[in-house]
């Protein structure tokens, strides 16, 4: 799959960015598939999150930030506790 390839590989250059020049090891958690969804949030100036709950990019974004918190992806925490949640981390 395209994407797959070129979320790997983008997260390949911010690993090496990453160590040349913050001397910092970073781990790849995951990547956000293109979905036309976000641009239609972003022109309504509504978070992807409330505006469209079950989009790919939304679904992609859950399932790294429950690997960020090591949660099992199948834990619901709601708009409102996903994003309390990722400010706490």
């Amino acid at each position: 799959m395209y994407e797959r390839e070129e979320g790997e590989q983008t997260a390949a250059n911010f690993k090496k960015v990453a160590a040349e020049f913050l001397h910092k090891q970073i781990e790849t958690l995951g990547y956000i598939p293109e979905d036309r969804n976000v641009s239609m949030a972003v022109r309504g100036q509504v978070p992807l999150l409330m505006a469209f709950p079950k989009s790919a990019a939304t679904l992609a974004m859950e399932r790294v930030t429950c690997e960020f918190l090591q949660l099992p992806v199948s834990y619901k925490l709601g708009i409102r506790g996903f994003l309390l949640k990722l400010m706490l981390k």
